[in-house]
């Protein structure tokens, strides 16, 4: 049968069905798609026909009035029905519409948009993929990664006093100046947000060349070949297996401490077994899996408390080759991003960046902070925190702070005088590398949160239901002491300068289509 294409425009959400010169001026395309319209519409399930348009009345004005659900059209053979879900308009709110075009075609239901869909094109009018907010109360306060142009931080004050690096957006590793924030998108070239770094030290030497002789080769040769992570030629390292069981080993001392240890690797020849250890050899862990024929990829191996480190790989098979870049291993129990040694250890030093409050667009008696962006890959060390932010007078005897523990929980905690007021403990967990959208906020009612669209979770609250007087500053991931770094991403962050709902903050944490 004949494809008719249908073009309507509705009245979405207004719950009321649309009059007869609506649809006629909707329909143009359909009538003139059939010299007989009338003939051609056999019916309607449920609804009702329009009363005073007797001349007009068709299945597709009475499908528009509440309880209707299909509209029954025969083909111009009259032997084949196709027929067009209608949307009900009992429900405010909670239409349910066909699509702006829609070929419909023997028997078959018409791709009306769900209520889902509906849900997510009022969201985006709440907040849109631009970092803007055209359906709310505009912030007062608006950081979104996604508008930066360069590494300069758009407000406030950024520190770390050495360059660093971050994954560009062309896959490739980049190095950025001191005291400027790194922006950082994953392999795939989507923004992740701005990079917030605690101080690390890759303690391997020669980190890409295996050449070396700081590395200590058994039936294996190494050769400086290799194009590197930071598409620079002949930077990164070949080994090759002249026999089995071909070992490359750096041995290194250093007080006793909790280890993580990576490494950029890509299988050049060969399917054998490929082992990474920190300790010798006494723990080898196989990595093959991890490894690509075609990209680099960075694998890691499970932490481990040492106080003597011998690090390297393993061949299992004669004739096997890798490529192997950015060894590196440093304290903690996750990565951080890449660094580069030769003769020595370097170190990268803390990400701070510092807001200063003031009256004119921050509020202690009532406000809403927005944030999202991406966990660190790992937690931290028991009893040790990831800050998302810190909000203080200097100290730490007022405060408002967002953190998340070695147990994945993020919590948040407002202090007036040393005193503990108001406490939102264990809000939801936090996988790590997880994306995060979190809204929070205070007035006179109370406290409430909600993370990732979930239900909002409120404080018991024993004095006040405000922030504390005298705040000075908002510290973007990390604590008021500039450490205690959220080692993830922090993608946008907004202030409010009054208190959102619970039904607000859910939908302000939806995910954006």
């Amino acid at each position: 049968m004949p494809t008719y294409p249908i073009s309507i425009t509705t009245r979405a959400g207004k719950g009321t069905p649309l009059n007869a010169a609506e649809f006629d001026a909707n329909l143009t395309n359909l009538r003139d798609a059939t010299t007989d319209l009338n003939t051609r519409v056999t019916g309607v399930t449920g609804g009702t026909t329009l009363a005073g348009n007797a001349d007009k009345v068709d299945g597709f004005h009475a499908s528009q009035t509440p309880g209707a659900s299909k509209v029954v059209v025969a083909d111009p053979g009259g032997t084949t029905n196709a027929w067009v879900a209608a949307g009900t308009t009992a429900l405010a709110g909670k239409v349910q519409l066909l699509t702006p075009t829609e070929a419909v075609a023997g028997t078959d239901t018409a791709k009306a948009v769900t209520s889902a869909a509906m849900r997510q094109a009022v969201l985006s009018w709440v907040r849109d993929n631009l970092g803007k907010f055209p359906g709310i109360t505009p912030p007062s306060l608006n950081l979104f990664c996604g508008e930066a142009t360069s590494d300069t931080a758009p407000v406030g004050t950024f520190t770390r006093s050495t360059t660093d690096t971050r994954l560009g957006q062309a896959g490739l590793i980049e190095t950025v100046a001191a005291d400027s924030v790194r922006r950082e998108w994953d392999g795939s070239g989507n923004l992740l947000g701005w990079l917030i770094e605690g101080s690390r030290t890759n303690v391997v030497l020669y980190s890409r060349d295996l050449t070396n002789a700081a590395w200590v080769k058994t039936n294996c040769t190494a050769a400086l070949s290799q194009t590197g992570i930071d598409g620079a030629a002949s930077s990164a390292s070949l080994l090759t297996a002249t026999a089995d069981t071909a070992t490359c080993l750096q041995a290194i001392t250093l007080a006793s401490s909790t280890r993580f240890q990576t490494a950029y690797l890509k299988r050049v020849t060969g399917t054998g077994v490929v082992s990474m250890t920190m300790d010798g050899g006494s723990t080898w862990t196989n990595i093959t899996s991890q490894l690509s024929s075609t990209a680099w990829t960075r694998v890691s191996i499970p932490s481990q408390t040492l106080s003597s480190l011998s690090v390297g790989f393993k061949l299992a098979t004669n004739g096997d080759a890798i490529a192997i870049d950015g060894v590196q291993n440093e304290t903690g129990t996750y990565p951080t991003s890449y660094i580069a040694t030769t003769s020595t250890a370097v170190a990268h030093s803390a990400d701070t960046w510092t807001v200063p409050l003031s009256a004119s667009w921050f509020n202690t008696a009532a406000g809403t902070l927005y944030m999202a962006g991406y966990a660190a890959l790992g937690v931290p060390e028991s009893g040790t925190y990831q800050y998302l932010v810190h909000i203080d007078d200097g100290g730490y005897a007022n405060r408002l702070l967002i953190r998340r523990d070695c147990n994945k929980y993020l919590a948040i905690y407002i202090q007036i005088s040393n005193s503990t007021v108001a406490r939102l403990s264990s809000v939801a967990k936090l996988t790590n590398g997880s994306a995060y959208r979190l809204a929070f906020s205070w007035s006179s009612s109370g406290f409430s949160v909600s993370l990732n669209s979930g239900a909002c979770v409120t404080a018991p609250t024993t004095t006040t239901t405000t922030l504390p007087s005298g705040l000075t500053t908002c510290r973007i991931g990390s604590d008021v002491t500039g450490a205690s770094q959220w080692g993830g991403h922090v993608l946008h962050t907004a202030y409010f300068p009054r208190a959102f709902t619970d039904a607000q903050l859910q939908a302000l944490t939806e995910p954006v289509p």
